[in-house]
């Protein structure tokens, strides 16, 4: 796996420690060792959660939020794990594509208001908030999910009734050549 190193460290709130024999990540803030599970275990644990999110929908475009556009590393380092364990055609039923948030932004988001592309910018600029947390996983997540929703018009305010429902829906339609598929 990919060292902890650098700004990595400081931007997820771990370091690596020595304990005995073995390797672990603590926790900058609480000082809590982190309980990990192995590779194989954490991929069917996501599998599971992603058949639990799909539902009865067509299937799942999964975002991320990488800034630096020639430096994708996240999806091919999923997708080789999932490659290591035989689990990608479990995968490939589940999620039909990914899309780089930043794509989105670029595409949707107001261009004279939008000058950074970090996510504490982003929260400022698109949210008009600059007290949301991005420390954990969760937190980055949800502001990268609330973001994308209010540049595609899928947020609360960009209009009203019907019109909002079907402006947010051609402007999701309008992410899916953004995104890439497994296929490709």
């Amino acid at each position: 796996p990919p060292a902890l190193v650098g700004g990595h460290r400081l931007t997820l709130g771990f370091r690596i420690v020595n304990i005995g024999m073995a390797r672990m990540l603590k926790d900058f803030e609480t000082g809590l060792v982190l309980k990990t599970k192995s590779e194989i275990s954490a991929l069917q644990g996501f599998l599971s959660w992603l058949e639990e999110v799909k539902g009865d929908s067509d299937g799942i475009i999964l975002v991320s939020h990488e800034q630096m556009q020639g430096r994708c590393v996240l999806v091919p380092l999923l997708l080789q794990a999932l490659e290591r364990y035989q689990l990608t055609p479990r995968f490939s039923n589940l999620v039909k594509g990914f899309c780089n948030s930043v794509n989105v932004i670029n595409e949707f988001g107001n261009k004279d208001e939008i000058t950074s592309l970090s996510l504490r910018s982003l929260c400022k600029t698109v949210l008009c908030n600059t007290d949301l947390p991005t420390k954990t996983a969760l937190e980055r997540c949800q502001r990268v999910y609330e973001i994308v929703s209010r540049v595609t018009g899928a947020a609360d305010g960009s209009s009203n009734g019907d019109n909002k429902d079907s402006q947010a829906e051609d402007n999701m339609l309008k992410v899916v050549p953004i995104s890439s598929s497994l296929e490709a």
